[in-house]
């Protein structure tokens, strides 16, 4: 008996590398199912490898399928019809006669995507993995040592005789020991598109044990969910799997942690973080934490509270990233605390600008201050903006010379800043264009006394400037009738 691996697991921790998905308007389904299938348990636990039953039951379940005690049943004519004639033949007879029986009795035509078994005895539609696990059911009753191979996207048996492994390339009736027949060269790729790996490639091809071989079918299954848009479904699938394989940190959890993954991005990119964020909790809940579901939660949290902010909803935004905080990175918060309060600070200076309270403006501007989130030259760039247009309101109402004088109180308050001293310049010498303007419209209409009294004013307050004291001069003289 197999220790069972306990369903409940806690680990400690870049959106993972998530398998692609195209994911447009789907219906995201039903939620998907977190809890194992209990015959995963069982034949976790209790599969006896050596028995062509136990065997078909898995491949019968794997498939999806149901009643598997009578399908055995009906089964087991052909298995008994094949040890009857396999009898007085040596194991690698045996081994080669079962591929031709197999071939001739079940196999039909090849179908890429066809992995389940039930499918193959009915129809006659297979692939390499529905094949290799009929193959290795058929050997298994006859009494061999099967186990399995498989590459990057292919899957094919072996068979250990006189302690030697030989491959068997189910999906060709020419297929055992296929590195020595060129039958099964010139035949084997015009029917499955795939090349054969030879034994010596070791870094193409991993021995698999009988339990991995059959759990590709639903692997295949998982994949067939997926790009069918059926994302819970795959999720389900892939407790099942992992369960199967014993539970543990392996690559079927890092799988079974993809599948959960992709249903979330599913939620997510159909506009509902929220959900999205409370199935990661729950995931989380039952299968630990992980350095893919921190990121995951850190880009979904991002998208909902960006989602808030460019819709005005800033409180809102700022409720959930105080609730969020505890399931974020320290990397994320602050991010996002960032993009809060920053959009705060605008939509304060937006509120003010618009005819709001300058004390309310003030307020928010000291507590992000305070809060020390946003840095000091973005408050002040804002802070700055929000003086440039209280002293554009006062040039517009008061006029330059007012909106001069509020310029230079607002250098004093502030210190130097080249946006304030632009001001400041802008006004003075629109100050002097105005006086100077008033002064020449006057002496247009010949009322040089005025011109006079405006001109010695000017000097006083801009004694530097020579264009009054030109056009000073030049009044006296046509006064004095020079």
């Amino acid at each position: 008996m197999k220790r069972r691996y306990i369903f409940v697991v806690l680990l400690s921790f870049l959106f993972l590398t998530f398998a692609t998905l195209q994911i447009s308007a789907q219906n995201t389904g039903d939620e998907p199912r977190l809890e194992a299938d209990p015959q995963a348990y069982v034949f976790s636990d209790d599969l006896d490898t050596s028995d062509w039953r136990s065997l078909f039951s898995l491949a019968w379940w794997a498939s999806g399928a149901e009643e598997w005690e009578d399908a055995a049943d009906e089964f087991a004519p052909a298995v008994m019809k094949l040890t009857a004639t396999v009898v007085e033949m040596d194991e690698r007879q045996k081994a080669e006669f079962v591929l031709e029986y197999m071939h001739k009795s079940f196999l039909g035509s090849y179908r890429l995507k066809q992995t389940r078994i039930d499918t193959l005895l009915e129809t006659g539609g297979y692939n390499c993995v529905s094949s290799a696990v009929l193959y290795s059911i058929l050997a298994t009753a006859v009494g061999l040592d099967v186990s399995g191979v498989n590459t990057s996207d292919h899957a094919f048996s072996s068979v250990r005789i006189d302690d030697k492994q030989i491959d068997v390339e189910t999906t060709n009736i020419y297929g055992f020991d296929p590195g020595t027949r060129t039958d099964f060269q010139d035949n084997f790729g015009k029917t499955t598109g795939f090349s054969y790996v030879p034994p010596g490639n070791y870094r193409d091809r991993n021995q698999i044990d009988i339990m991995k071989l059959f759990s590709l079918i639903i692997q295949n299954r998982i994949a067939d969910a997926e790009s069918a848009g059926r994302y819970s479904e795959a999720v389900g699938l892939a407790v099942d799997r992992w369960v199967l394989l014993g539970g543990g940190r392996g690559q079927e959890f890092e799988d079974l942690v993809t599948r959960m993954l992709n249903y979330g991005t599913l939620l997510s990119r159909a506009g509902r973080e929220a959900d999205a964020l409370d199935w990661a909790k729950l995931a989380v809940q039952v299968y630990g934490t992980h350095p893919k579901w921190d990121e995951f939660i850190d880009g979904v949290a991002n998208n909902l509270l960006v989602k808030l902010v460019r819709s005005g909803r800033l409180d809102e935004a700022r409720s959930r990233l105080d609730m969020l905080r505890p399931r974020l990175t320290d990397k994320a918060v602050a991010a996002l605390n960032f993009m809060v309060s920053d959009s705060e600070l605008i939509a304060a200076l937006d509120d003010v600008k618009s005819g709001g309270s300058e004390p309310d403006f003030l307020r928010v501007i000291g507590r992000i201050k305070e809060e020390g989130v946003v840095p000091e030259d973005r408050i002040r760039e804002v802070e700055v903006n929000w003086r440039l247009y209280r002293l554009d309101l006062i040039a517009k109402t008061e006029g330059w010379a007012a909106a001069y004088e509020a310029a230079e109180d607002a250098i004093m308050e502030t210190g130097p800043d080249p946006y304030l001293e632009r001001a400041r310049r802008t006004y003075l010498s629109n100050q002097k264009a105005e006086l100077y303007n008033t002064a020449a419209d006057k002496f247009n209409r010949r009322q040089y006394e005025e011109v006079i009294i405006l001109m010695q004013n000017a000097i006083k307050e801009f004694p530097d400037e020579e264009i009054f004291r030109s056009l000073l001069s030049n009044t006296e003289r046509i006064l004095a009738g020079n």
